[in-house]
């Protein structure tokens, strides 16, 4: 275990495969001499002192440990470090093909920090070095620019011994720097880089030939890298694994390796087609890795359009085998204008896109994968080509659209936003009901094998949709035309829709009382005046709204707009004036007492409240008036001293509108209000509030609200719900966690059975009727909260008694029957036999009879208190269709019949089989055949007559 979540072990042929990587580089290195030179820490035991050659005062510890590498004999050699912590404010060299040896990650601890400097790394400037055995923290990290170099069990974390999260200059905890030069035969052993404010592991390089080859990780784990630029770290763009940025990279593998919970991606290689030259990108083998939870802490939102925040970001020469993505915010597995990736047995569940492939990307394969509870689609590739997937799943996907797959969109953006094509999908869709697993947008050259999965119930085959609707990513702007913009009673007005980002929904309001839904409507005015026209547009992610005048008639008729028409008091508003008729003369009442005479005049409002407007514009002889009710909204304001901390805390609130209100009401996101003008309020639990002020003025009641506005941090506060509660053995239940309050790190639940759990949303199996009492308990740094309450009550069942029905019994084949289970006890599982060999385990299955004859059908239905079957003998009969018009042939006492159920009446003679005899009988019949019997039951080769064909046709049965 790690950090309380499961991680997977190394074991498999490619860990052996590091191993002989590991021997060869230490054959490389060549033997060391056996001299070693012992530090001890200022806190390392008596016995570890006196045995030491340099004891550490706890200041400045860097001079004895370089002193010690410099004491060794041609300065080969080990170095060894003691229990303890050494206090480090500058770098630590190690000399060429020396050893730092720590007595643990536990045990030996460097701590580098300078307020001056932050700077400081361990550096490692010469061939054959070898790091082992401690923890580094601080503002630290492990800096090499040499080759055959050896890291091995070594964490590094920018959380220093005081708890603080210390800011560094270096570009990863692990970082590997070339510049003009090759470095190669570096691997990385069991290391760890954890809460650290820079990349975990970094390879990069500049000026020729800055490269970068044969580099291994074997079980290396990024935990928690990157908190963004106001969290500490230089840039918000750091990740787990940043293995390529301008460097050139030759042979780098990754073995049973872990990204969770890093800022942008988990592992990431750049592109790098932008650079001059291009840079290259060879042998790049991933196996056994996970990337999980990454990008999650980033606020950047959907759509993610210019970020990452992905499980493997990885594009040139790549192989991926057995790696598994969990829950990433963008893109399990991301692939942008890459060529010859393949993904083997990769699977992906929970991000909001299993794959995403686009922009020019080609020659992408993935065999075997899977990807699971994806947000958004399984699969999204748009501008990419040879693109082949074999045997591909995806479950239970979110399915924007309506469709678990996308191909061929792209934000709408010109550059980018081409067909996918001469591609390959196998595709099986299992769970969702979504209606299609893939979509295409106008794709050429591409086969499809779509599927659902052998439990679904669907019966129909999939199919491609090569004209999607475009799905959109962000709220509308609405804008639109209209056409004329003045008139004489009565006016037709057309009005044209050019609103932009995907508008699903349209309203239209006219100003006269008339409105439309539709997207571009036509509407008469009949009455002369000037009308305000409203368009507002809508989509899933929000609305917008906009406005224009129609002038109807002739003389003066008054209108006007405002802008803005919501503010804080004190701010202004320009109005404008739209009256019609050439008006000379304005009057303005503003609704708080103030006028004014100016065509287009500014006002302050400057005491909270809703305001009615009115505009009298006039001409000698003429004169109107518009008065708009309610029509602006001046809203308070407030500010706080403090809008982050630790609960419990007190905040103080400021009204800081102008003078004028004369009623407060503060709702502070917790369930408590003060009716204060100023009040200062006890928040007791960590967690975001969203504070909202109603102020209330002689000009009316308004209010301000401010979503999220106090952050605390604070232990958390339990809760959870659980569904469903009442049901019989055996019994799963599903826990949600609805805690409040800090976030939690940490959870421990109780089920009552003697079971428990540390998953956030466990579920769990009851195998035992009763009442279960289930307790929860969450943690963080700051505190412990528990909860407990009846979550569920379980009970047997009696065993069930089977029973059915069909809506018919009798009838012609093909024959379609409806059977409906009528069995008691609330069976939970079913098992058809129909009696011509086909079953189904549907509770009220429909069932096809094709051949004439009797049958037995029986319903074994099963729940958690036994099994029952119940059998209808000779339950269904289904007779040969009659084609209608057939008679007796010429000279026979028997109708004919149809013995093959075809619809053709081969048997002439009616005696139940076909025979010569039929062939003789229609052969001296066949012209009263042609006259008395109906065709279609006599044309055996189907040529529209009777005629010898069909004697040879008959004959060609027997």
């Amino acid at each position: 275990m790690m950090d309380g979540k499961e991680t997977r072990c190394g074991g498999r042929a490619g860990f052996f495969v590091a191993l002989g990587c590991i021997v060869l580089l230490l054959l490389l290195i060549g033997p060391v001499t056996a001299q070693t030179v012992t530090v001890a820490a200022s806190d390392s035991s008596a016995a570890s002192k006196a045995a030491a050659n340099y004891i550490c005062d706890g200041y400045n510890d860097q001079v004895e440990i370089n002193a010690a590498f410099n004491a060794l004999p041609g300065e080969v050699g080990t170095v060894q470090l003691t229990e303890g912590t050494f206090h480090c404010s500058d770098v630590i060299f190690p000399t060429a093909g020396s050893e730092l040896l720590g007595s643990g990650q536990d045990s030996t601890v460097i701590e580098m920090l300078n307020p001056l400097n932050s700077y400081i790394s361990i550096s490692v400037k010469y061939s054959g070095i070898t790091l082992r055995g401690f923890t580094l923290r601080g503002q630290g990290a492990v800096t090499i620019r040499a080759s055959q170099v050896i890291v091995q069990d070594v964490t590094a974390t920018s959380i220093g011994l005081d708890g603080k999260r210390y800011s560094t200059k270096n570009d990863g905890m692990f970082y590997l720097w070339g510049d003009g030069s090759t470095i190669e035969d570096v691997i990385f052993i069991n290391c760890k880089a954890v809460d650290s404010v820079t990349h975990g592991f970094h390879l990069n390089a500049i000026n020729l030939p800055k490269e970068t080859r044969n580099i291994r990780f074997i079980s290396c784990q990024a935990i928690r890298c990157g908190f963004g630029v106001s969290g500490g770290s230089p840039s918000e763009w750091i990740t787990g694994y940043d293995l390529q940025e301008d460097n050139d990279l030759y042979d780098v593998q990754l073995i049973d390796c872990l990204a969770e919970d890093n800022w942008e991606s988990g592992f990431h290689f750049e592109p790098g087609e932008d650079k001059t030259p291009p840079t290259v990108k060879k042998g790049i083998i991933m196996t056994d890795c996970v990337s999980r939870d990454n990008g999650q802490r980033n606020p950047q939102q959907f759509p993610y359009h210019d970020t990452f925040l992905s499980g493997y970001f990885v594009h040139f020469n790549a192989v991926l085998t057995n790696c598994i993505s969990e829950n990433n915010k963008n893109a399990g597995y991301f692939v942008q204008g890459g060529n010859n990736v393949v993904f083997n047995g990769c699977t992906d569940t929970g991000s909001t896109y299993g794959w995403k492939i686009v922009k020019a990307a080609s020659d992408i394969t993935l065999n075997n994968c899977t990807t699971s509870d994806n947000l958004f689609w399984g699969l999204w590739s748009a501008f990419a080509d040879h693109i082949v997937l074999n045997h591909f799943s995806q479950n239970n996907i979110g399915g924007n659209l309506n469709y678990q797959s996308m191909l061929g969109w792209y934000y709408d953006e010109e550059a980018y936003q081409y067909p996918v094509t001469d591609s390959s999908f196998n595709i099986t869709a299992y769970g969702n009901n979504t209606s299609l697993p893939i979509i295409n947008q106008e794709g050429q050259g591409n086969t499809y094998s779509l599927s659902w999965g052998s439990n679904d119930s669907r019966n129909v085959t999939p199919t491609v949709n090569v004209t999607p609707t475009q799905p959109a990513t962000h709220s509308p702007v609405a804008q639109f035309q209209a056409t004329p913009l003045t008139g004489s009673a009565p006016l037709s007005v057309s009005f044209t829709d050019l609103s932009t980002g995907s508008p699903a929904n349209w309203s239209w309001n006219f100003g006269d009382g008339s409105t439309s839904t539709l997207q571009n409507p036509q509407h008469q005015y009949l009455e002369d005046g000037i009308e305000t026209v409203t368009l507002t547009v809508s989509n899933s992610f929000g609305s917008s709204n906009t406005t224009k005048i129609i002038t109807v008639g002739e003389g003066v008729y008054a209108g006007f707009t405002a802008t803005p028409r919501t503010i804080t008091a004190g701010q202004t508003i320009q109005f404008t004036d739209h009256s019609s008729g050439a008006p000379s003369g304005w009057i303005w009442n503003f609704g708080d007492g103030s006028v004014s005479a100016s065509q287009n005049p500014q006002h302050l409002y400057g005491v909270t409240g809703v305001y009615s407007v009115q505009l009298t514009a006039s001409f000698p002889g003429s004169s109107d008036h518009e008065t708009k009710t309610d029509y602006i909204v001046a809203d308070p304001d407030f500010s706080v001293d403090a809008t982050t901390g630790i609960a419990p805390t007190t905040i103080r609130f400021t009204d800081t509108t102008p003078n004028g209100q004369t009623a407060w009401q503060w709702d502070f996101g917790d369930g408590t209000t003060s009716k204060e003008e100023n009040p200062v309020h006890l928040y007791q639990n960590g967690g975001n509030y969203t504070v909202t002020l109603t102020a209330t003025s002689p000009y009316g009641t308004t209010s301000v609200t401010k979503d999220a506005y106090i952050h605390l941090a604070g232990k958390p506060v339990a809760a959870f719900t659980s569904t469903p509660q009442v049901g019989t053995v055996p019994f799963d239940v599903s826990f949600t966690d609805m805690s409040t309050g800090g976030t939690a790190v940490g959870y421990y639940w109780q089920f009552g059975d003697g079971n428990f759990s540390t998953l956030q949303n466990p579920v769990h199996t009851y195998t035992h009727e009763g009442v279960y009492t289930v307790q929860m308990i969450v943690f963080n740094q700051y505190g412990v909260s528990n909860t407990s309450k009846i979550a569920c009550v379980v009970a047997n069942l009696p065993s069930p008694i089977a029973d059915f029905s069909a809506g018919s019994t009798e009838g012609t084949a093909p024959f379609q029957v409806q059977f409906s289970d009528r069995s008691l006890n609330q069976p939970s599982n079913w098992f058809w036999q129909f009696g011509d060999g086909a079953t189904s385990t549907a509770q009220n299955p429909v069932h096809n009879y094709t051949t004439a004859g009797t049958y037995t059908v029986s319903l074994m239905v099963r729940n958690s208190g036994g099994v029952m079957t119940v059998t209808k003998t000779n339950y269904i009969t289904v007779t040969s269709p009659v084609v209608s018009g057939v008679v007796r042939v010429y000279g026979q006492t028997a109708m004919p019949t149809d013995p093959n159920h075809d619809g053709l009446y081969e048997d002439l003679n009616g005696n139940g089989v076909i025979d010569f005899n039929d062939v003789v009988l229609f052969f001296n019949q066949m012209d009263w055949i042609a006259e008395n019997e109906p065709l279609a039951a006599f044309d055996f080769n189907h040529n529209g007559q009777i005629d010898f064909n069909d004697i040879v046709q008959l004959f060609n049965m027997l």
